[in-house]
């Protein structure tokens, strides 16, 4: 061996494609605890590159293989996949856990984040123990930062912040938690601590009495090695570290409806409800079970709360290493204030959604400094001077709730604050007054027709009965010609839970100058965007039998069809495009009865919300299919209609379930129905900071192919439910790489991949990578013996252009194992793209130590037959260390060809398959050159297309079956 050629400057990944057709992306079972139930399962990715490691800290190499059983990719590198849920533990209650994953979802290193349900701060009148049941776990995960919020009846240790002597932000208060934090002027009130609730008198003998929630957080942080003090403290990079819980609050009223948000670089905030007479049943009379939150007692108010990015990691001095427990943190959370000011009101706040979107907030020290606005949305009960009025005729419903909005800086929410944006207490009714079919404001009024009036003496608006309200939003830089920034989408309907109800919208466009979300950035008008028209009606009309959505359907009020009812709304910006589904029945009533269903819809514009049409780039046209139902029975039927192509071609909303009913499966008791939609679309591009002299915030790739986002991309997963037996079905998933135009299965696959129909399957979450190339997901999975937590990882075959992604840069060509004659060089050649940080590289040749270079040294010439391993190992500016091994066979004599064999080393096998993919599309004599004419099977002469790929294809398949 005399001479080697290093053209590259990082090798990482090398394609070993695997020859088994075995199952590519088997489930992984999270929480292996089926005797104890599981739930409410939460799954994000960090978006930092670490060391893959299983669950106990070894090194692993990941080894990614496609649904065809093919390896794709093979690397010692991975981003952690983070799952939060509930599972029950000691005395029949549950504990929150926090699961993290470092090698792409093979292993989990779950950690009980609560530590509470062995524990109780209340006794019940009968002198029994409340221990502390937790609930419905969210969070947020920022780069290797981790925010996890939830409630508990555990309402002790935790340090509040409001407990702090000395505090400046306790406003001198010790001890006690004022009813009232955010009124300084006020003297507060001496409360008794933790309260409870009995629900025998609402008829619940059989729960009795409940001690109320306390709000905890728990941050966690994912060790990298660029965090110099834990390292020194003892830890390694890749090390999961959770600190202490952090309790918010004290009981006194019973919180729930955590909601949690995050924005890198700026922070972390939380919202939820407080109901100062606990928790109200509810009246089961929609989709769910009741005990949501939805229903609350007066003065239930919005609470908030914060952490800045600064303070986030913040512990005391020195770092507890490894082994010395879980460090305690020395900067709190914000003390909570009230978002809404419903304390001496007849009315309450219910189900808050908190967003945060970073800015950049430059300081004299940190130039790189962000800060974000904070959106928050919730529904308000409604009160009038005379109290609720009955339905009297259509301008003297007054039931309901209305959309309420808050924005500002996101460590500024007090009304007192100097920035104005901050002054949110009263907030703003985003839902619109309702007006008559002729457009003319409509006006509450008595049982005799009269105006009710307000204090001042002025009419009251009349509105609908709004809930639900969901943001969708991009950031101010990411916004297309439309300049829509954010849409509101909320229910809508004249009666309550359990009565029919549209999806209404509303767009926020970016306009002057400061928070892009403001209020007065909301667009005049309100859109329908589930109303039907029905054209057919049967059953003494009493069930639509057939229907159709035009653009006039857009300016439909909720009242303009009262037959049929529309939930469970989702969607996704990115620029102008707009991706918007959710459930929706033609026959309320006919499917409470079982006789009618429920169907996943998506929509779809391509300027911002304005229009809902065709893609005016698209091509091809789009193919809807719908079921109607038969005039003479109970049985559905299909009809299929074409849109499109072309511009400004309306399209209606498209059914992407599909689930029908018949009267054989109604007698079966086998009708099934839609339920728990999710629609995601791709994250944003992932970034590092590359600091220059002229811009020492300046951002450039990771060098991950998957880290570039494809804007195209999104998923969508449905699940079902049995009606008759309320018994969940399968969860279902597709995805479009072309804005919906196509989808990438249709019909839609099970997600699971396990048809058994003892396996039920629920509470489904979704993440994927900023390419879409990758697909996560995790489920609540059940069986008679129990439930635990699902995790599968897809890496759908249609994404034929997975490439090796090493951390920092990437080589244009794979580095394969090669068979030679002896005497002849070996030439291991790759240029380098989005090569950006100060590289080393070195090799050995069977053992050694390697040797590290900085020049190129020229070929390889092996002159004696044998086998050799020659191993690359790289690292970046950081230290992080990658590496690959290529085995060199060198023959004594020639080497037979093979059809197929595209490297010579007399195999066909998935290095030669990496090859092909990389040369598709490539023609001879083009510029840039990776035409290969081996590869030139057929098709297009000149040219490698995929019918060189089928007949390589052919090849590989007769060794596969060999």
């Amino acid at each position: 061996m005399k001479k080697f050629v290093a053209r590259f400057f990082l090798i990482q990944a090398v394609f070993i494609w695997s020859l088994s057709l075995a199952l590519a992306d088997p489930r992984v079972n999270v929480s292996k605890t089926p005797a104890e139930p599981d739930m409410k399962a939460k799954l994000n990715i960090a978006t930092c590159w670490i060391d893959a490691m299983d669950s106990e800290g070894n090194p692993v190499v990941i080894k990614n293989t496609n649904e065809d059983g093919l390896l794709v990719e093979e690397r010692n590198t991975a981003k952690p996949i983070v799952a939060c849920y509930a599972g029950e533990t000691a005395n029949g209650v549950h504990d929150v856990f926090g699961a993290v994953s470092r090698d792409e979802g093979q292993t989990w290193h779950i950690t009980n984040l609560s530590e509470s349900a062995d524990k109780s701060s209340f006794t019940h009148a009968n002198g029994t123990p409340s221990y502390g049941h937790c609930r419905k776990p969210v969070f947020q995960v920022k780069g290797n930062r981790i925010f996890v919020v939830w409630s508990s009846r555990y309402a002790a240790e935790g340090a509040p912040r409001y407990e702090l002597e000395g505090d400046p932000h306790n406003m001198g208060l010790n001890e006690e938690e004022p009813q009232n934090w955010q009124r300084e002027e006020e003297a507060p009130e001496t409360l008794v601590g933790q309260q409870s609730v009995d629900y025998t008198d609402m008829g619940f003998s059989a729960i009795g009495e409940v001690a109320y929630s306390a709000v905890w957080a728990c941050r966690g942080v994912i060790v990298t090695k660029s965090m110099t003090a834990w390292l020194n403290a003892g830890y390694s990079a890749g090390d999961i570290v959770w600190f202490q819980p952090e309790r918010l609050t004290s009981g006194v009223r019973d919180a729930n409806q955590l909601f949690a948000g995050g924005a890198g670089s700026a922070g972390f905030a939380l919202t939820w409800q407080e109901d100062p007479l606990g928790l109200r049943p509810g009246k089961a009379d929609g989709p769910g079970h009741g005990w949501g939150g939805a229903i609350t007692s007066n003065a239930t108010d919005i609470w908030y709360s914060y952490i800045t990015w600064a303070d986030m990691l913040k512990t005391p001095s020195p770092i507890p290493g490894p082994g010395e427990g879980r460090p305690l943190v020395s900067e709190q959370m914000a003390l909570p204030v009230r978002i809404s000011d419903n304390v001496d009101q007849n009315t309450g706040g219910a189900r808050p959604n908190c967003f945060l979107q970073a800015y950049a907030s430059p300081t004299d020290e940190n130039p790189c400094a962000k800060s974000a606005w904070a959106m928050i949305a919730y529904t308000e009960r409604r009160t009038n001077p005379l109290g609720k009025q009955e339905p009297m005729g259509p301008a003297s419903v007054d039931e309901g709730k209305n959309v309420m909005y808050h924005t500002f800086e996101f460590t500024k929410p007090l009304a007192n604050s100097e920035d104005s944006d901050a002054n949110v207490r009263a907030g703003n009714i985003v839902n619109l007054q309702r007006t008559d079919a002729d457009g003319t404001p409509l006006w509450l009024t008595d049982w005799s027709g009269n105006y009710i009036l307000d204090e001042e003496g002025e009419k009251m608006p009349a509105y609908y009965n709004c809930r639900r309200p969901r943001l969708i939003m991009q950031g101010k830089s990411a916004v297309g010609g439309s300049k829509t920034v954010m849409l509101m989408i909320y229910k809508a309907g004249l009666g309550d839970c359990g009565h029919g109800s549209d999806i209404l919208m509303r767009r926020c466009v970016v306009a002057g100058d400061g928070n892009p979300y403001k209020f007065e950035n909301f667009q005049p008008g309100e859109q329908n965007l589930s109303s039907t028209t029905v054209t057919q009606m049967g059953f003494a009309g009493l069930r639509a039998l057939e229907w159709e959505q035009t653009v006039e359907n857009l300016g439909d009020n909720p009242e303009d069809n009262d037959l049929d009812d529309a939930r469970a709304h989702r969607g996704a910006i990115r620029g102008d495009f707009v991706a918007f589904g959710y459930t929706y029945t033609p026959n309320l009533e006919m499917s409470k009865k079982g006789y009618d269903t429920y169907n996943f819809y998506l929509r779809r514009s391509f300027d911002g919300g304005q229009t809902w049409t065709t893609d005016p780039e698209g091509t091809t046209a789009v193919e809807h299919t719908e079921n109607f139902y038969n005039a003479c029975s109970l049985d559905s039927y299909q009809v299929t209609t074409s849109y499109g192509p072309g511009v400004n071609v309306f399209e209606p909303a498209r059914n992407m379930s599909l689930v029908t009913v018949s009267e054989a499966d109604i007698a079966n008791e086998a009708v099934q129905t839609v339920i728990e939609p999710r629609l995601v679309a791709v994250p944003g591009s992932i970034t590092i900071t590359k600091p220059s002299p002229d811009d020492p915030c300046k951002k450039e790739p990771t060098g991950y192919a998957e880290d570039v986002q494809d804007p195209n991309v999104f998923y969508m997963t449905w699940a079902t439910k049995y009606f008759f037996t309320d018994v969940e079905g399968k969860a279902h998933y597709s995805f479009t790489r072309d804005r919906g135009q196509t989808l990438g299965r249709w019909e839609f696959d099970s997600l699971s991949g396990d048809l058994s129909p003892d396996v039920r399957e629920a509470e489904c979450q979704i993440r994927m990578t900023p390419d879409g190339s990758k697909f996560y997901a995790a489920w609540l999975e059940e069986t008679d013996s129990g439930s635990d937590i699902v995790f599968r990882r897809i890496l759908p075959g249609e994404f034929l252009s997975i490439q090796p992604n090493p951390p920092i840069a990437s080589i244009d060509s794979p580095v394969s194992d090669v068979t030679i004659n002896a005497g002849a060089p070996v030439d291991f050649a790759g240029s380098v793209t989005n090569g950006t940080l100060p590289l080393t590289f070195g090799w050995d040749f069977g053992g050694g130590a390697p040797s590290l270079a900085v020049e190129d040294p020229g070929p390889v010439i092996f002159e004696t037959a044998g086998t050799y391993v020659v191993t690359f190992k790289v690292a970046d500016s950081e230290g992080l260390e990658s590496s690959a091994s290529v085995t060199v066979t060198v023959a004594s004599g020639p080497v037979a060809p093979v059809d197929g064999d595209l490297n010579g080393d007399g195999e066909v096998d998935g290095v030669d398959g990496a090859l092909l993919m990389a040369a598709l599309g490539a023609c001879e004599g083009e510029d840039g050159g990776g035409y290969i004419p081996e590869a030139d099977y057929g098709g297009v002469e000149g040219c490698i297309d995929p019918v060189d790929y089928g007949i390589w294809r052919s090849y590989y398949t007769a060794v596969v079956h060999e």
